[in-house]
């Protein structure tokens, strides 16, 4: 059983190669009718600065090194955490101990942690109005229903990782009825074809999307 049968690599029909063909498919709006997932209403945050990059790797230093992106990213997930838990996903470790600096009572969980710590932290999700992880932890596997609010901090352009991520947030919990998917665009080239390929995700499924206000 998967949510997501595909591969970061685009290999995805050695899935099939392997285990054999997929023999029954269950539609995301027939989860979300019974009661297995929340709606999802995605909102798309124009980040403020231009960014000079030439290689993907240039473009992340340049994004999670911006001290004013960074600021306005743990402003809007602290008033976010004010209406719902919410959880803030980044690519990069760094990036995520810098956030949690900046974002005042916020929990930070990421794989480096000491494993004492990183427990302590994985038990603390529950309780915390922000946590600020890593996607390569936080992003999938984990079963924490009470976040409701996630923000995207770094690109994602992987349809599986996308998917992963936005499931977060759409796991039932009492009193949810949605789940909310800040997706931060930066204005370059590559952060919006990035963007682009996640938009057709986000129609594909039936998303709710909106600017960000």
């Amino acid at each position: 059983l998967t949510a997501t049968p595909y591969r970061t690599d685009g290999l995805q029909a050695l899935i099939c190669r392997q285990l054999g063909d997929i023999i029954h498919v269950i539609r995301p709006e027939t989860v979300e009718q019974v009661g297995g997932t929340v709606p999802a209403r995605v909102q798309v945050l124009h980040v403020h600065g231009t960014v000079q990059a030439d290689s993907w790797n240039e473009l992340l230093d340049s994004l999670t090194g911006s001290p004013l992106r960074n600021q306005q990213l743990s402003d809007i997930a602290r008033k976010a955490a004010q209406r719902y838990p919410t959880l803030i996903l980044t690519d990069r470790v760094e990036h995520a101990a810098v956030l949690a600096g900046m974002s005042e009572g916020a929990l930070l969980v990421h794989g480096q942690l000491p494993a004492a710590a990183r427990r302590e932290a994985l038990q603390g999700i529950r309780d915390a109005a922000l946590t600020i992880g890593t996607t390569g932890l936080l992003g999938e596997g984990l079963d924490v229903s009470g976040w409701q609010c996630v923000v995207l901090a770094t690109p994602i352009s992987s349809p599986a990782k996308l998917l992963q991520a936005i499931g977060r947030v759409l796991r039932p919990a009492p009193g949810k009825t949605f789940g909310v998917v800040i997706d931060c665009v930066d204005d370059h080239p590559m952060a919006g074809s990035s963007f682009q390929k996640r938009q057709r995700i986000y129609r594909k499924r039936g998303f709710q999307l909106g600017e960000y206000r």
